[in-house]
């Protein structure tokens, strides 16, 4: 997979998973890796464990992610 495309000044933010339970080993495991020029591989979690990893945590802007990432997996076939 590659779709992680930084050119010059580009910015990304990028949340880290450190594995701290069996379940985020799995999340981990599972995930997809997107490849970068810039920053190499990149494993990238599947939409229904960033949706668990947000439910967790649960702030305001996550809450809104959520909502987001739900909306856009009725729109699309995606992970």
């Amino acid at each position: 997979m590659s779709f992680l495309k930084i050119e010059q000044e580009d910015e990304l933010a990028i949340d880290v998973l450190v594995a701290g339970s069996a379940e985020h080993r799995q999340m981990i495991e599972q995930a997809d890796i997107a490849e970068s020029k810039t920053l190499g591989n990149v494993r990238v979690v599947r939409r229904k464990d960033l949706i668990r990893l947000k439910q967790a945590r649960l702030s305001k802007l996550d809450q809104a992610d959520i909502e987001e990432l739900e909306h856009d997996e009725d729109r699309q076939d995606v992970p």
